[in-house]
């Protein structure tokens, strides 16, 4: 496809240059630039790690090395204690008895031969089937387990509509923060059915423990289901994304539905064009991209990459709401996406409190009306803000 103008290209070019090192290529030469992004902006996109391990051959000048070095050793400190956490994690859900894996975090870093502290800190993200669930619930807070918001799942008729809504529960005990999730996508055509993908899972070092997590392939789907979530804002993201296309024998899964599939493929011609040809290894599996989708993703990473995860959102300049329809709708134009997005729009989990830890349908309707009516909908400020701060 042809070239496409894409911003943040200080930071696309260390992180590419750094990758290249990385991996052993040799540098393409296509993404140069004599400017060096700043500390904030590494942080922001979690690549603090990355850059310092290879500073000398990025030439860091000495202020922003001396700072990402105080803020990568803090992020790798953050990320061997999630080592240990995710341990701690692992070890309870065997005792619920449950099929389970454990991805994201140090599982995804050990897939890709990475330190497990260099991804950086962040919540445990475990894939349980969705009828297990509400057991799984029960346990989680017979430990100590917080829930993030007032729902509790319980077998019947709320569960099926609440799990057909949303894709995962949080949970937090001290320091310790799970997300579980019955499925990773938002829409269940984009990958396959969780109990295949629990079926096959691989194994991974974490400390002494062996972890069951994604294979290379379901991994790589994950990575760009996620990536697609968040608007193509972080770069890490797509770092995972090619390391996972390095990883010996990696292919699409067969049962990987066509729209997740077209999806993968149109998110590894994008991060060529945003990190240049070399980085990206073909994938078996993998469908001619879309030139369309491709600039469309092209757009998100413009609109959003200078921003953070919460003010993230699509390029439409209109309607938000329908803006993020269309986002859901891309790769899944069918009725059950649109219900799907219905359910969430209207539908909301309310914060989490100790005198209300139930909540029904009419209760998360009435809390959806109120964010709507107050202007208090989570995101929008922000985003608004963004929008105001970009037209002065």
């Amino acid at each position: 496809m042809g070239t496409q103008h894409l911003e943040h290209e200080e930071l696309r070019a260390l992180v590419s240059s750094a990758l290249h090192h990385e991996l052993g290529l040799s540098p393409s030469g296509k993404l140069s630039t004599s400017k060096t992004p700043t500390a904030d902006t590494l942080t922001l996109h979690r690549v603090d790690g990355l850059a310092l391990k290879h500073s000398p051959a990025l030439g860091l000048p000495t202020g922003v090395h001396a700072e990402v070095s105080s803020r990568a050793l803090g992020q790798s400190l953050a990320g061997l204690s999630l080592g240990r956490t995710t341990q701690i994690v692992s070890h309870l859900f065997r005792d619920f008895r449950v099929d389970f894996l454990v991805f994201k975090g140090v599982t995804l870093s050990a897939l890709t031969a990475r330190d497990i502290g260099e991804r950086g800190a962040g919540d445990i993200d475990v894939l349980v089937n969705s009828s297990d669930v509400p057991r799984v619930h029960r346990e989680l807070l017979k430990r100590g387990f917080t829930p993030e918001i007032s729902f509790t799942p319980k077998e019947g008729r709320m569960w099926r509509f609440w799990s057909f809504r949303e894709r995962e529960l949080s949970y937090r005990r001290d320091d310790i923060f799970v997300d579980l999730h019955w499925r990773i996508s938002k829409d269940p055509n984009q990958l396959p059915p969780t109990h295949r993908v629990l079926a096959r899972a691989t194994s991974v070092p974490v400390g002494s423990d062996q972890i069951d997590t994604l294979t290379p392939g379901d991994a790589l789907a994950a990575a760009a289901q996620h990536l697609y979530l968040d608007y193509c804002q972080n770069i890490r993201l797509i770092v995972d994304v090619v390391y996972l296309t390095h990883v010996p024998g990696v292919s699409l899964p067969t049962d990987l539905p066509k729209s997740g599939r077209q999806l993968v493929s149109d998110v590894l011609e994008f991060s060529r064009l945003l990190l240049g040809e070399a980085l990206i290894a073909q994938v078996p599996g993998a469908l001619p991209p879309q030139p369309r989708n491709v600039k469309y993703l092209a757009s998100l990473w413009n609109q959003n990459s200078s921003a953070s995860l919460l003010a993230a959102g699509p390029t439409s300049g209109g309607n938000e709401a329908f803006g993020r329809l269309g986002h859901w709708l891309k790769y899944s134009p069918r009725p059950s996406t649109l219900a799907r997005f219905v359910a969430w729009a209207i539908c909301a989990f309310p914060p989490y409190t100790e005198s209300t830890p139930h909540t029904g349908l009419t209760k998360a309707v009435v809390y959806r009306v109120r964010q709507i009516a107050t202007g208090q909908l989570p995101y929008l400020k922000e985003r608004q803000a963004i929008r105001l701060r970009d037209d002065a």
